[in-house]
């Protein structure tokens, strides 16, 4: 009696641990789909969308100069980025940061560009560091490597597919999951210690 309630209890216990042991890798599955979907959604957002939301210099118009960016259109911006919920705070307080960083230079003339010249931040799509996206590729190819995951933050990096031309290219990115809900803290075009110089 005594050897059946021990075979029963070593029973139980390993089929506790194979079913934790499964739900967590089920887990781990589902946190990097939930990623994955929300990547996509981002990149298929910005496809409809100015690539440089917000982004809107006024010009002086007598000399056609660059006087500064329109604080009212990175405002709307701000509030367009917010309403997708694609985005946590910091990575909108970021890219206030950024467009009010070139303001200010504008304004200070550290940068100095004219109507109808392309502006010294407007040389790549910053939501991907390219000009362009490759022939036949849809968002749902694209290769997405785990560099960090836990239960409430994420560490990526992606590239356009497996070709050998794009195993030189990858794209970070960081998110953070508040209240069940993944959302984008970082993206490498929006960083403000290079988009700022």
């Amino acid at each position: 009696m005594r050897n059946t309630a021990t075979l029963f209890l070593f029973i139980f216990l390993c089929g506790t641990l194979l079913g934790q042991k499964t739900k967590n890798n089920y887990s781990i599955n589902d946190e990097k789909e939930e990623i994955r979907d929300l990547l996509i959604d981002v990149m298929k957002w910005h496809d409809k969308t100015d690539p440089f939301i917000g982004y809107e210099p006024i010009f002086d118009p007598g000399s056609g100069q660059a006087t500064g960016m329109d604080l009212k259109v990175l405002q709307d911006g701000l509030n367009e980025l917010k309403e997708t919920e694609f985005f946590d705070a910091s990575f909108i307080a970021n890219y206030r940061t950024i467009v009010r960083s070139l303001h200010t230079k504008i304004q200070n003339k550290e940068i100095e560009f004219v109507e109808g010249d392309l502006a010294p931040y407007a040389e790549a799509d910053p939501w991907c560091n390219c000009q362009d996206v490759p022939n036949d590729f849809s968002w749902g190819q694209m290769h997405i490597k785990f560099i960090s995951l836990d239960k409430n933050m994420a560490e990526i990096t992606w590239t356009w597919d497996d070709s050998e031309e794009s195993q030189s290219f990858s794209y970070g990115v960081k998110m953070r999951k508040m209240r069940g809900k993944w959302r984008i803290t970082y993206m490498q075009g929006f960083d403000a210690n290079i988009t700022s110089k």
